[in-house]
């Protein structure tokens, strides 16, 4: 066992009496415990440790049914033969780390006093980067990758200005861009048009996206975001979008373009989320557009006029269930939702104007909402978390995703130690890795109901705004 401070810190053997044994017997489990429990919807997904195929992970996904069963009369020739039509996701493991400190000074004095001095002082850098880590993968887990929002309103703009909402955001041109309602990561779309300003020219580099149709995963026009607010739930589009060719009761996906800027390449080295897993036109290089057993639901709540946002209804609810069920064969087995409809998701169960629910006898039973720990719709366990956007839910099928890993998190060894001395510091640094990322294998039995209005979200209409 090491005996000096030096080979406390240097040693490759994790002995309880070296930083690394430290690291490793009271942190290095409890750690990867955190992270499963506290990142949404982790622990709600098969984790599987894959052997990836080079640094790839290769997993065969079906794009079409066979078709050959079919009724014949007596004597009559057999159905054509069939066959399952299959192709290959390759998903790429994505990079996650976070980096800690301990200075020298802070490890001597925990030397001298003890065991727990040293387990004490290496509890608050570790509780330190759980948080960071819990930060990232949360945003990652829904939003990681080029799909940050959806749309919900089937309109046209004709001309510049689709509508106009006062900005909150320094980078707005609500005056030059029209305001359209939006679900999703608003404010990564601000923190990424918030850092844009470029060293060379001095001036805001573009953020482009590509409108889809949230029906065939089609192309309708590429265009460019120039603001977000995430508090209303609205993002400033450029003009000329018509999301009226989108069948009624559909919505759109804005999937961030192919661009070379160096910060929209951080969506590409970002955990494939949900959203990119439903929604983006390419599931790892298999396309949605041309292969209709790949695409999830895309519902909105309002089905006429410009498909504003409006208040969560039940008739909704079953639609989305009902064409997940048609187009796939199977049914949701969770249902996630933003902290803040937790009340309007409660109240479809109430009758008008009361605290009562209609039991299954008939009879009335009192119901209070904040004190329920368990929420149900049909029999589907309902979860919620501030991590889900506001004014969406998503319907999701747990047997159909995976987290792959091409390693288990843990500390990285630099010369057999978890922890190195910085070069002319009295400051010792680690980090902590997991190689991950997230794949639906059958997307269609999977979708989301978006366009729900909530408190504080804004209205968008032709020319005019409300509230």
């Amino acid at each position: 066992m090491a005996t000096t401070l030096l080979g406390a810190i240097s040693t490759h053997r994790a002995d309880s009496g070296t930083i690394s044994g430290y690291l490793n017997d009271t942190f290095a489990s409890s750690i990867v415990e955190q992270l499963n429990n506290e990142i949404s919807l982790l622990n709600l997904f098969e984790k599987v440790q894959v052997d990836y195929q080079g640094q790839a992970y290769v997993q065969s996904i079906v794009t079409a049914l066979n078709n050959s069963v079919m009724a014949v009369g007596e004597n009559a020739l057999l159905p054509t033969p069939g066959t399952t039509t299959t192709a290959k996701l390759i998903c790429e493991p994505k990079y996650i780390y976070g980096r800690f400190q301990i200075s020298g000074p802070a490890i001597k004095a925990a030397f001298k006093t003890g065991q727990a001095a040293i387990v004490n002082s290496l509890a608050s850098e570790m509780k330190n980067l759980v948080t960071a880590f819990r930060n990232e993968l949360n945003e990652e887990v829904i939003s990681g990758g080029r799909v940050h929002f959806l749309l919900n309103q089937r309109s046209a703009s004709a001309g510049i200005s689709r509508g106009t909402v006062a900005s909150t955001t320094t980078n707005a041109t609500a005056d030059a861009e029209g305001a359209w309602e939006a679900t999703g990561d608003l404010k990564k779309v601000r923190n990424y048009l918030a850092n844009t300003s470029t060293a060379a020219t001095g001036t805001y580099a573009t953020y482009e996206v590509n409108i889809l149709r949230g029906d065939t995963y089609a192309t309708i026009l590429q265009t460019v975001v120039s603001a977000s607010d995430e508090q209303r739930g609205v993002v400033w589009l450029g003009g000329g979008i018509d999301t009226t060719v989108v069948s009624g009761g559909y919505g759109c996906i804005a999937e961030q373009a192919n661009v070379t800027l160096d910060w929209l390449t951080k969506s590409d080295k970002q955990v494939n989320g949900v959203f990119d897993n439903l929604f983006r036109q390419s599931l790892f290089n298999v396309a949605r557009n041309t292969n209709e057993t790949m695409r999830a639901t895309l519902f909105t709540v309002s089905t006429t006029g410009d498909q504003d946002r409006t208040a969560l209804t039940q008739g909704r609810i079953e639609d989305t269930i009902a064409e997940i069920k048609v187009r796939s064969g199977d049914r949701p087995d969770v249902i996630f939702l933003h902290e803040t409809l937790r009340q309007e998701f409660m109240s479809l169960g109430l009758q008008a104007g009361t605290n009562y629910v209609i039991a299954s006898d008939g009879s009335q039973k009192k119901f209070d909402p904040a004190s329920a720990q368990e929420f149900f719709y049909g029999g589907i366990p309902v979860q919620f978390s501030q991590d889900c956007p506001r004014g969406l839910m998503l319907f999701l099928k747990k047997d159909t995703w995976k987290l792959v890993e091409l390693d288990k998190p843990d500390f990285i060894r630099v010369s057999g130690g978890e922890i190195v001395q910085v070069a002319d510091k009295d400051v010792f640094v680690g980090a902590y890795y997991w190689y991950l990322n997230l794949l639906c294998v059958k997307p269609n039995a999977n979708g989301a109901l978006i366009g729900i209005d909530f408190n504080g979200a804004k209205s968008v209409t032709n020319g005019t705004t409300t509230r």
